[in-house]
């Protein structure tokens, strides 16, 4: 399969105020961005120029993949001035996102850090941002009518969290259908088990090789349907090891339907390069899949949805 390392791209930016925004915004070019379903890609957003956003002031963002014009299907990172409010709008192919950093607020809620949300297709919110602004990862028109979903949920995925699970290296892609099974083991802070030297641990997927690491793996499934699974990795230094120079190493098989990883926290190197803090991947399925780690990572996964029947443009 081709693969494509390149730098977060965007139009030129206008910046303006909200309602003089919506009214005057002209209609954007149709843009094709990293998004071919067949290639490998790895965007690093650090760095990258944010780009103020034609519809509103005080919005900016740096572009992971995007397909089509002012309506496109599109993986952005999107930041949010402090003291800045909206009007209500609706999302017609639906949006998900991840809170990066500071808070998102709306009428369902307010989510800190480490959220991560779902809003259904024809879902309508009128967000308003805090005195700490807000950064959030965000896809567009990648979920389906096919499986219907309430109109908004939203899951915790801190790392102090319940519900993370240890894993090793084959089930840190592994399907959501194996089931966790109980071995010996300390699963760590936040995790199931561990408080009789037992954790549970998701079983290897067939097609999938455990490589020796000095890192413990903990895995929390935030989101599954039919058509994709989306979970959180933690990477986690063993604590007798974690002064060595030698990295960990994850080897494994992306699944058959591809897979998407952002990085949080942290960072790590695979076969396309470095995955720091805030860097966005695809990986075809069937790829092997290689990482090495050296320090604390917390990835946001994203898997399945190569192949479905999502809305798009």
């Amino acid at each position: 399969m081709a693969t494509a390392a390149v730098a977060a791209q965007a139009p030129a930016p206008t910046v303006q105020a909200p309602a003089a925004a919506i009214a005057a915004a002209p209609a954007m070019d149709f843009i094709r961005l990293n998004s071919d379903k067949d290639k490998n890609y790895l965007v690093e957003t650090q760095g990258a120029e944010w780009v103020g956003t034609s519809q509103a002031g005080g919005v900016y963002r740096r572009m992971c993949q995007r397909l089509g014009g002012e309506v496109a299907r599109a993986t952005t990172v999107v930041r949010f001035d402090p003291n800045q409010s909206f009007p209500p709008h609706t999302h017609a192919g639906g949006e998900e996102f991840f809170v990066l950093d500071g808070h998102w607020r709306d009428e369902y809620g307010v989510f800190p850090k480490y959220t991560y949300v779902r809003n259904y297709i024809g879902s309508k919110h009128q967000p308003f941002v805090g005195d700490d602004g807000v950064r959030i990862l965000v896809r567009l028109r990648q979920m389906a009518h096919e499986h219907k979903e309430p109109e908004h949920r939203n899951w915790d995925g801190s790392p102090g969290s319940g519900g993370w699970v240890a894993v090793d290296a084959g089930g840190a892609f592994a399907p959501a259908a194996a089931e966790p099974e109980e071995v010996a083991g300390i699963a760590g802070p936040g995790a199931e088990g561990g408080g009789d030297g037992k954790s549970k641990r998701r079983r290897c997927s067939d097609g999938f090789t455990t490589s020796a690491a000095r890192h413990r793996i903990l895995r929390k499934d935030l989101y599954r349907s039919p058509f994709e699974e989306v979970f959180a990795l933690q990477l986690l230094r063993d604590g007798d090891t974690a002064g060595g120079s030698q990295p960990s190493v994850l080897e494994c098989f992306a699944p058959p339907k591809g897979l998407d990883l952002f990085v949080v926290d942290g960072s790590m190197a695979s076969t396309l390069g470095t995955h720091s803090a805030e860097s966005w991947a695809q990986f075809v399925g069937g790829e092997r899949l290689r990482f090495e780690v050296q320090e604390d990572v917390y990835v946001l996964v994203k898997q399945g949805h190569l192949e479905s029947p999502e809305v798009g443009v």
